[in-house]
């Protein structure tokens, strides 16, 4: 009879030891997929939790200046947008994280009523909106409501800048800039606004957070028409 030979405990051992290496790349390998589609997928619903937002904000404040009654204005120097300087322009506050505004929400072509005028700001590392009393509503905002969920992210801050450039003064010809003086009857003023926020998302690790910014540039549909003596659109 043939004798029968089996594994000897060396190479028992050694099939072992390769075996053990061979698992632990393959965990190895699984473990950074699985990371990096968690990290994805965290940046992924920071980024849409964070473009809501934006939208929001950019869609809303492109209505600014919107007056129901604005063909009266033409041929008529009398007449002023009660939605537009002086009496409610777009107002930053000195920390550029609040913004109000208003707009014919009705089209009733009135003077603005309370839920006309809107603002938006940061508030305990939340987006808050509501509707201010007046122009300088930045100063009271305890009854605005929250924008973003603070138990998903977390807002590290919220700003707006005027970036029009300096009025020229141009009445005979045709200005590059975007405040242009249209006659001595006033100035026509082109506005836009950028728009920046910074988040991070909440119950995440704490020593790879996952965070992004995002930052909008949108022009005001409505331009703004400021009555003579006005020489600036500051």
């Amino acid at each position: 009879m043939l004798k029968q030979n089996g594994f000897s405990l060396i190479e028992l051992m050694v099939s072992i030891i390769i075996g053990l290496f061979s698992l632990t790349a393959i965990l190895t390998i699984l473990s950074n997929n699985l990371a990096f589609s968690r990290s994805s997928i965290d940046m992924l619903r920071l980024n849409q939790e964070m473009r809501i937002a934006m939208d929001t904000i950019a869609d809303d404040l492109r209505r600014a200046g919107y007056w129901n009654n604005t063909q009266s204005m033409v041929n008529n120097l009398t007449v002023s947008n009660p939605h537009s300087f002086p009496n409610l322009p777009v107002t930053i506050n000195n920390d550029k994280d609040c913004i109000v505004f208003s707009y014919d929400r009705d089209n009733s072509s009135d003077t603005p009523a309370a839920n006309e005028i809107f603002g938006f700001a940061l508030k305990n590392n939340q987006i808050v909106t509501g509707f201010p009393e007046d122009i300088d509503g930045c100063d009271s905002i305890s009854d605005w409501k929250p924008l973003t969920d603070s138990k998903i992210v977390k807002i590290e801050s919220l700003s707006f800048e005027s970036i029009n450039p300096t009025t020229t003064q141009n009445p005979t010809g045709t200005s590059t800039d975007v405040h242009q003086l249209i006659s001595t009857a006033g100035l026509v003023c082109i506005r836009e606004i950028r728009i920046r926020i910074s988040a991070t998302l909440v119950k995440n690790d704490l020593n790879n957070p996952v965070k992004q910014s995002l930052e909008k540039t949108i022009r005001l549909r409505n331009d703004e028409i400021r009555r003579s003596p006005a020489t600036s659109c500051a």
